[in-house]
């Protein structure tokens, strides 16, 4: 599932599950080691980037909008992270108890 990712979209989804208290925790500390590696030689994150990341948990800021107002790699960061909460311990439940389909609440 890493390898299919940009170097961009590792090192964006890296960023988004470190701040997802619907992702286990261990979960995310172990897949940023593969999501490090595969993030080398990627481009330094953008405002776009960094505003995605610091989302509140409104779930009307993900994603909304058109696609167009999305880069690839953020899309394939955004499936990524999406991904591994389906497939966490706890995907409906913490999700639901912090507000819907949150993506990067603050711990």
């Amino acid at each position: 599932m890493i390898a299919r990712l940009s170097p961009n979209a590792a090192k964006l989804a890296a960023r988004m599950l470190r701040k997802d208290p619907a992702a286990p925790a261990e979960w995310a500390f172990a897949l940023e080691v593969g999501l490090a590696d595969r993030a080398q030689g990627s481009d330094p994150l953008t405002t776009d980037d960094l505003l995605l990341i610091a989302m509140d948990k409104d779930p009307k800021h993900f994603p909304a909008g058109p696609a167009a107002e999305y880069s690839a790699q953020q899309v394939q960061a955004m499936e990524f992270v999406r991904a591994v909460r389906r497939k966490g311990p706890y995907p409906v439940s913490a999700a639901s108890a912090l507000g819907g389909d949150l993506l990067a609440a603050p711990r």
